[in-house]
């Protein structure tokens, strides 16, 4: 079996193959970031092997397992070769058990450079979360709903700036209407990996810088301690013209289907006002989208408020954007931070 390797490993600048050898639904629900699926039990025979482990015992479950497995090694071995170009590769299972163990002694027997994940995918999930615990200069940017928070921290990475895009990982704006013009999002579990191997790119000694979140991000959540960390952070607040605003909102959602922003809508209608949705819908479906923006806006402000009174960080200041580029916010935020 391949020499057994801890999850820093993933961030030493190796360009290597990274195998997930669990089910497809396993892995499904989430992966380490980057990892190929090749699965050495598909979803019903990881359940037959394993029912006959907890009622028969493991000697006949591993008979079982050598049975379905014995066919499958030749092409296992070829996937493997043809995906990995000669580049190391590195197996993980749940546990870093049986599963793992035994394709990393197949593919080694072949000449394949391999190694094994210690404690398996169990144990890079923990890794993440003790990662948190660890990050101790944390940042966070906050402002009203059009204020243009992304891409003011999109350009603040460009310029070297320690920037996790929460949303963007989590596929989702952060609104009722976040979902719209975005791919389907992954499940909390694959959302917090994608975190945790974020978060494994950092320097510790730095800033890092996060948008203001709630602990939700559509159905995606957020690990409790990170949530906790970013709410204890000091924090800078973004104000930014309404007109401006309005207009960054178009620019993102203009070009939007009625039948997206209507359905949007609904989803705060109760909160809203009943009366309110009912003419925002109106004129969404009139398509006059400038009056209906200032509308929702309103509505987004006041629970940025609530949020805002229940941040219990310290406010480092407020800095006014109004007519500024991303650019300049960028820079103007990075000398503020350090000063």
């Amino acid at each position: 079996m391949g020499k057994r390797v801890n999850s820093e490993v993933l961030f030493d600048g190796t360009d290597r193959l990274i195998i997930d050898v669990r089910s497809p639904k396993e892995y499904e629900s989430g992966h380490i970031p980057g990892a190929f699926s090749l699965p050495l039990f598909s979803d019903e025979e990881r359940a037959v092997v394993g029912t006959l482990y907890k009622q028969v015992g493991s000697n006949e479950a591993i008979q079982k397992g050598l049975e379905i497995v014995g066919p499958k090694m030749a092409t296992l071995v070829q996937i493997a070769k043809n995906e990995s170009n000669g580049r190391e590769i590195l197996v993980y299972c749940w546990r870093g058990g049986k599963r793992s163990g035994s394709v990393s002694w197949l593919l080694e027997m072949t000449g394949l450079p391999v190694i094994t994940l210690h404690g398996g995918y169990k144990a890079f999930r923990n890794w993440g979360f003790s990662q948190i615990n660890k990050i101790n200069t944390v940042r966070v940017l906050v402002g009203h709903t059009g204020v243009g928070k992304t891409h003011i921290l999109e350009k603040m990475k460009q310029f070297g700036a320690q920037v996790i895009d929460l949303e963007a990982l989590a596929n989702h704006r952060g609104s009722a209407f976040g979902h719209i013009g975005m791919e389907l999002q992954p499940s909390t579990e694959h959302f917090q990996n994608l975190i945790f191997h974020e978060i494994g790119k950092l320097n510790f000694s730095k800033i890092i810088w996060f948008e203001g979140e709630s602990i939700h991000i559509g159905h995606c959540g957020l690990p409790l301690e990170l949530y906790q960390k970013m709410q204890l952070a000091p924090f800078i607040s973004c104000t930014r013209s309404i007109q401006e605003r309005t207009q960054n909102i178009l620019a993102d959602y203009g070009t939007s289907s009625t039948q997206d922003l209507t359905d949007s809508v609904v989803r705060i209608a109760k909160k809203m006002g009943p009366q309110h949705a009912k003419t925002a819908i109106s004129l969404i479906e009139k398509r006059a989208l400038e009056e209906v923006v200032p509308m929702l806006l309103n509505y987004y402000d006041k629970f940025y408020e609530f949020g805002l009174i229940n941040r219990t960080g310290e406010c480092l200041g407020e800095i006014d954007v109004t007519g500024k580029s991303y650019e300049l916010i960028a820079h103007e935020l990075i000398d503020f931070a350090i000063k």
